[in-house]
């Protein structure tokens, strides 16, 4: 029974993936900061 954990691992690997590239791009010294944290 590994629904919960795969659908959130999914989940949770998709919005960081998405968020750094835009905000790479857009603002390099935001993504800096949180890369760092």
């Amino acid at each position: 029974d590994h629904d919960p954990e795969k659908r959130h691992s999914t989940v949770r690997a998709k919005p960081p993936a998405a968020h750094f590239p835009r905000t790479r791009r857009k603002q390099p010294p935001e993504g800096a900061k949180i890369s760092g944290v």
